[in-house]
């Protein structure tokens, strides 16, 4: 990995991760982390060009809402990113949807990564390679559960966010 004029590059290929797709898959969406940063954080990101043009954000929560109900519960945290452009910001919620699902179920896991992302993800065979990320914004006490569910429902790779020991630590876990 080498940086060069601020870019990132990997064996002289700038951003190379671009050029394949990406499903980010967030745990615990409806709750204070994810409204407040996560998705927020990823805005900034899709702003700034940092995430592929094949990207999809499911958000994963044991609460019941439409699509729509979450774009619109998210938006408030979002429109607080006042530099943002609002076309930027529609955009972004496009990328957005939501999922059901108990932490603790692989059966719920698998449904949310079926429904969420298999249409997306064979993107009509054409030979894109994606990467799945899974976020925690979920209470440590569901961390295991979730990680076991993730593993036997579909696999990927796992930044756990550590906010209730130290807001800037991020650990990944390859499952």
């Amino acid at each position: 990995l080498i940086e060069a004029g601020g870019q990132l590059s990997f064996n002289g290929v700038k951003d190379p991760y671009l050029s394949e797709g990406l499903s980010v898959i967030v745990l615990g969406a409806s709750g204070d982390l994810a409204k407040k940063k996560t998705y927020p954080s990823l805005l900034d990101l899709f702003d700034m060009g940092h995430l592929p043009s094949k990207c999809k954000i499911v958000g994963y929560a044991r609460s019941a809402k439409t699509d729509e109900n979450f774009r619109a519960g998210i938006r408030s945290f979002l429109e607080k990113r006042k530099e943002i452009a609002p076309e930027t910001m529609e955009a972004f919620l496009e990328l957005c949807t939501y999922e059901q699902g108990q932490y603790d179920s692989a059966d719920d896991m698998q449904a949310a990564i079926q429904n969420g992302l298999g249409e997306f993800e064979a993107d009509g065979g054409s030979g894109v390679k994606f990467n799945r990320l899974f976020y925690f914004a979920i209470p440590p006490t569901a961390f295991v559960s979730s990680a076991a569910s993730i593993k036997n429902g579909g696999g990927g790779m796992v930044p756990i966010n550590h906010s209730s020991t130290h807001p800037l630590t991020v650990n990944k876990l390859p499952i």
